[in-house]
């Protein structure tokens, strides 16, 4: 007996042996030892199908591509025995979500590890190689992945990445040189960090603005890991760092999910303690902003996390640290190896204790919501009610449609009170008593509670300011059904040939989306400038008429608007005459001819790379309008374009005095300067420009808060920095919607705010957004020493200049591309300022 079961023994030794025999090492498949090279993205693709293509314990998944074509990919390792039953396995988990029918008969953990979300952190993608053939190839690892299901994505951002090495490689020698301050260590803009428009990945989790993210979220809510590991790089001189994670966390975070942050921290500290690594925990990386790779997969009741190594794009093959040490591309992915094999060990030993708390979470995460039910309006804005709808879908948000109108009481977002409304026909009715409620009350949650003040980004997100749709929280089920109604739009019925004019409301992000495509199509467009009545329908400020005599040179006009129409989901009206009933005829001189306008956007070279892409992407794609971008060089040569854009930057340099006076002469022949945030800041005190800094008075500001600034203490100079620290709030924005910069928009307007600097009131110009003196955030931190303010607020304004005009926005309208209400105001602007 002891003699067959040794010949078993070497039977199966033997077997284990040929596999991994069969399964090439990453450098015996690439040609060079891991950490000697950056691995272009389509090796790294080719070595994990070779892995699944000899192993039947790994499979690879492409799950799309990137905006440039690069695959985007999943590997899944387990048992043999697991990976026969994946799919089963899958559907089980999401049976324990509530998301899936039946009841789970099996029951396996999966653990989810993310690499390369910031294309120039590029050691993660090396290290998932080394990762994958250690788990499958090692004997000792055998056992982790008979109980764990673990998901690789070996690189999210495969665009970024590809600029970093490309680049890379064309400054390095033959030889990497250490020393950080050649031109191997110092990025060009804009850098390998984002993905093809620009974007910072890590921020749209939840937003799910690019496409990237959005076909991950889609595979990532198949399967609902347990456990979600999100690896990064920061600072060459930086330790390592891995949880716990520092406060502010979020109230809705369990204390599972804490304690869980606190052994996987102990375990990771084991092996760093053997090696001498240096780290550090419970520091900077917080959890309260839902839309990053550790907060959002926490709000899905994952243990969710992030992991830091000191390197990032300024390390290149290898870098000198301020004390002196090399610090190598193969240090980096030995570190990032080591703690994606401790987590996998970590989860393997608390294995029935993830899978039980996930559950539970699933089952009781609407315990502490503040409401049973939210209404979110729709009536006004089609555009962003279609937007919001699709999200909740991204995300397995259950919702549903009122089918007819009725009354309610609740909560009203904007108001801060309870109060009654009326309900629509289409209004988004939600029960939040659903799977997904954690989420759903996160982007919901009128004001965040916090912990601790110093966060690491935002502090209020609320989808109803956001998205500027009026919202309400109930405790009572609102008297409504479901609609099914399809939403295929139609023009009313009537003879084209007896069209005197198109109509169509101007309403959000949509409205300008149609203009952009009448106007690519020659159509001729005018706008109104005071509201109208005709045909029994009111039409406000800014609405679209297109008048059918203006536009003979268009053939087959009615059937143009009608298929428009239908693809956008937005209704013109067609009328037989231009005689209104209220207000002034659509012959009137106060209905604007549009021009369409040539657009140009400065990008480059001290430009925020966010704030370029933010606008390159809602012209690509929100408006689908052509935009040129410019270098700043281009700044006093901007004969034949009628718009241009400065996104946020640093303008030092830019706003020359040279350039300046180039620029202000060409707004007086007729052009129209548009300024984001530091851009418009940075006029301020310029002469022409109308921008000026609000001064605090030093007599307003009293005895004891001037002698505690000369008597801080060191300690307590990070605090006493956020005292006068905005940090990302929401403040409630007086409009006048009279203004074409503000049309569409009601008297108010939600801003976000993330900086505390503030501006006067404009002389000889319009002031068309501003805060109120005493305004406080609506939601979100803001220092003690930030507000209130003495004045009112410039947010929004536009300055003629000769026969043009200069915009300011001195708040990011289209943050993130998430804070949706404020496109209308850049369509706006590009569009109906005249």
């Amino acid at each position: 007996m002891n003699n067959l079961r040794l010949i078993l023994f070497f039977l199966v030794f033997a077997c284990y042996t040929l596999q991994a025999q069969d399964i090439k090492s990453p450098q015996e498949f690439l040609g060079y030892d891991l950490g000697t090279h950056f691995t272009p993205h389509y090796q790294v693709t080719n070595y994990i199908k070779h892995v699944a293509e000899n192993s039947d314990q790994v499979q690879l998944q492409k799950y799309g591509e990137s905006y440039e074509g690069n695959s985007l990919i999943l590997a899944y390792l387990s048992s043999k025995e697991n990976m026969k039953q994946l799919d089963s396995l899958r559907l089980d988990n999401l049976k324990k979500a509530g998301l899936h029918t039946g009841k789970a008969t099996m029951n396996k953990t999966i653990v989810w590890l993310s690499y390369n979300i910031h294309g120039n952190e590029a050691v993660s993608s090396e290290a998932a190689l080394e990762t994958i053939y250690q788990l499958i190839t090692n004997k000792k690892y055998q056992k982790w992945l008979g109980e764990c299901i673990v998901i690789i994505d070996p690189c999210l951002n495969p665009d970024g990445r590809e600029r970093y090495i490309g680049w890379y490689k064309q400054k390095v020698g033959h030889r990497p040189n250490p020393n950080p301050e050649t031109v191997e260590h110092r990025e060009e803009w804009p850098g390998g960090r984002y993905n093809h428009y620009y974007f910072d990945l890590n921020r749209d989790w939840l937003w799910l603005t690019q496409k990237e993210s959005q076909l991950r979220i889609e595979q990532y809510n198949q399967w609902l890991p347990h456990v979600h590991v999100d690896f990064h790089e920061q600072g060459v001189n930086s330790p390592y760092y891995f949880p716990p994670a520092a406060e502010p966390i979020h109230e809705l975070i369990s204390p599972w999910q804490r304690k869980f942050q606190e052994a996987i921290g102990q375990n990771h500290a084991t092996y760093f303690d053997q090696q001498g690594w240096l780290y550090f925990t419970k520091e900077r990386f917080d959890l309260l902003y839902p839309s990053y790779g550790d907060t959002y997969p926490t709000f899905n009741g994952a243990i969710g996390m992030t992991y830091e190594q000191g390197g990032s794009g300024r390390a290149g093959l290898m870098v000198l640290t301020e004390t002196n040490d090399t610090l190598t591309l193969k240090d980096r992915i030995d570190h990032h190896v080591t703690t994606g094999l401790s987590t996998v060990e970590t989860s393997f030993r608390n294995a029935e204790k993830l899978k039980t708390e996930f559950a539970k979470f699933y089952t009781s995460a609407n315990i502490n919501l503040p409401y049973r039910w939210y209404v979110i309006k729709s009536s006004s804005k089609p555009g962003i009610n279609t937007a919001v709808q699709q999200l909740f879908d991204q995300h397995l948000i259950k919702y549903h449609l009122a089918e007819k109108g009725g009354k309610g009481i609740g909560f009203n977002f904007f108001t801060k009170k309870e109060q009654n409304f009326s309900f629509s026909p289409n209004d988004i009715i939600i029960n939040t008593k659903q799977p997904k409620a954690a989420l759903l009350k996160v982007l919901l949650e009128s004001k965040t509670k916090l912990s601790d003040s110093i966060t690491y980004d935002i502090t209020a997100w609320a989808l109803p300011y956001a998205m500027g749709l009026e919202t309400y929280g109930l405790n009572k089920k609102p008297e409504a059904t479901n609609n099914e109604t399809s939403k295929a739009v139609a023009l009313p019925a009537m003879k084209k040939d007896s069209v005197y004019a198109y109509l169509l409301p101007w309403q959000d992000d949509l409205s300008v989306k149609m203009l952009a495509q009448l106007l690519k199509k020659k159509i001729k467009v005018r706008y109104s400038e005071e509201p109208f009545r005709l045909a029994g329908k009111e039409y406000g400020r800014g609405s679209i008429v297109v008048n059918k005599v203006e536009n003979n040179h268009v053939k087959n006009i009615h059937f143009i608007i009608e298929s428009l129409s239908k693809s956008l989901a937005i209704t013109f009206t067609p009328v037989k005459s231009g005689m209104v009933t209220k207000g002034k005829d659509l012959g009137s001189g106060s209905f604007k001819f549009i021009k369409p306008p040539k657009v140009a956007l400065f990008t480059g070279d001290d430009l925020s790379a966010n704030s370029v892409g933010e606008l390159w992407h809602l012209f690509d794609y929100t408006f689908d309008y052509p935009l040129h971008r410019l270098p700043p060089t281009s700044i006093d040569n901007l004969e034949g374009y009628d718009v241009a854009i400065f996104p946020e930057g640093r303008y030092s340099t830019i706003f020359s005095e040279g350039n300046l006076e180039a620029l202000q002469q060409w707004i007086k022949n007729g052009g129209k300067a548009i300024f984001l945030e530091n851009a418009a800041q940075s006029l301020a005190g310029k002469s022409g420009w109308g921008i000026e800094k609000q001064q605090k008075e030093e007599a307003e500001i009293s005895q004891a808060v001037q002698k505690a600034e000369k008597l801080k203490t060191y300690a307590d100079r990070i605090r006493d920095a956020v005292s006068k620290r905005i940090s990302g709030s929401i403040y409630k924005v007086s409009m006048d919607n009279t203004h074409p910069l503000a049309m569409g928009y009601e008297s108010t307007y939600y801003t976000l705010k993330s900086t505390s600097r503030s501006y006067a009131l404009m002389e000889n110009a319009w002031n068309v957004g501003w805060l109120d003196g005493t305004a406080e955030p609506v939601s979100g931190f803001a220092g003690a020493n930030v507000t209130p303010k003495p004045e009112d607020t410039l947010i929004m304004g536009v300055k003629p200049i000769g026969s043009g005009q200069a915009i300011y926005f001195m708040d990011n309208p289209v943050f993130r591309l998430f804070w949706r209400n404020g496109f209308l105001a850049i369509g706006n602007a590009v569009f109906l300022v005249q």
